[in-house]
Parts: structure tokens; C-alpha cells; sequence
């Protein structure tokens, strides 16, 4: 007997699955039912993580960044800079090279069978994409050969 908690709705019944049996007890509704079946036959997961991103820097943003990363590096009260110019998801600047680096919020667009999380990860590791970036564009159309599309979960238009 293998006991599980139902994650399909908010009420998380307290399954009872027989594997041998394929018997499920203590759902409060048929989605529980075919949750435990399906964890003890495939189990499949959403794979949610970030990618990198990289924002090529506009001439009219280099005083507002400039001066952000000034402040960062020399410790100054952020008061002396403008906090319009500070970004969510902002992980480096590089002046030199003239762009940002940060991190884009990503997910599979259906579950996937839980043993290939491992090679999903290893793909999303290393990409890299370039702004702009919408919700639901697709990164990846069938991310490590699982036939399921890798979707962005947040629009960055600019860093």
C-alpha cells in the first residue's frame, strides 16, 4: 500500500494506493482516483525554472545604468540613484560588451514523464535568449525529445 496526498485540488485527500490491486481509497472525488493511478503507473511533472537572457543596451539607457551599477559596486544608499533604473531579474552588467544578463522565468508547457526532469534540465542549462521576450512565446518546440514545447512565463521587453 502506498499513501499519497492528492495535489489535483485545494481540499488534498490523503490517497491509499494498492499498486498490486491498482485500488485507490480516500479521494473525495474522481480526480483523486485517476491522480494515484497515474503517479504509480507514470508519474509526470511540470518543469518550471529561469533561462539566461541577454538585453543589448539602448544608447538613451547607458546614464541610468551606468549609475545603477556604480551604486552596487561603491555600496551607496540606492536614494542616490533612480529606482526606476533598478530591474527585476537583473543578475549582470557588462558596460564593455554593451548588454545585461538576467534570468527569464520558464515552464513546460504540459507535464512531463518525471524521469526525464533530469535531461529537461540539463537543455534549459544551457540556453540563451535575447530580448524582447513575451508570455507564451516557445523557447524550445520539443525540449530534449520529449515532444512538449518549453514556454516563457514573463514578458521582458528590456532588462
Amino acid at each position: 500500500m502506498r499513501e499519497m496526498t492528492c495535489i489535483v485540488c485545494p481540499i488534498g485527500c490523503q490517497l491509499r494506493a494498492d499498486p498490486t490491486k491498482m485500488t485507490v481509497s480516500g479521494n473525495r472525488c474522481p480526480r483523486g482516483r485517476k491522480y494515484a493511478l497515474e503517479e504509480l503507473t507514470s508519474p509526470r511533472r511540470t518543469v518550471t525554472s529561469t533561462i539566461r537572457i541577454i538585453h543589448y543596451q539602448k544608447p538613451e539607457h547607458d546614464a541610468q545604468l551606468s549609475a545603477m551599477q556604480s551604486a552596487l559596486v561603491s555600496g551607496r544608499p540606492m536614494e542616490d540613484c533612480d529606482r526606476s533604473a533598478f530591474k527585476p531579474l537583473v543578475d549582470f552588467f557588462c558596460p564593455s560588451a554593451n548588454h545585461i544578463e538576467g534570468r527569464l522565468p520558464v515552464k513546460t508547457a504540459q507535464d512531463v514523464p518525471k524521469d526525464r526532469i533530469e535531461d529537461i534540465m540539463q537543455a534549459i542549462h544551457h540556453l540563451v535568449v535575447t530580448t524582447p521576450i513575451h508570455m507564451g512565446d516557445v523557447i524550445i518546440d520539443n525540449i530534449a525529445d520529449t515532444g512538449v514545447a518549453l514556454i516563457a512565463t514573463r514578458t521582458l521587453l528590456e532588462l
